[in-house]
């Protein structure tokens, strides 16, 4: 079941590969984030050379991507 569409003022820091070999996961990374941003036109993807645990081990490029959206 989609989710209605929502309008919020939205950061998406998106990792371009899949974490790991888990192969349950049925979309890829790039689909997910279109999937994310067809509910959320107005949010800002980008992406980043990581995997799903971003925060883990990229914190500096989340951290700018951050910064730069609040500016």
């Amino acid at each position: 079941m989609r989710q209605p569409r929502q309008s919020a003022h939205s950061l998406a820091p998106w990792g371009k590969m899949r974490s790991g070999s888990d192969r349950r996961v049925a979309m890829t990374s790039r689909e997910c984030a279109e999937a994310f941003k067809r509910d959320i036109p107005d949010a800002r993807v980008t992406f980043l050379d990581t995997g799903h645990f971003a925060l883990e081990t990229h914190a500096a490029e989340v951290a700018a991507e951050i910064r730069a959206f609040l500016a």
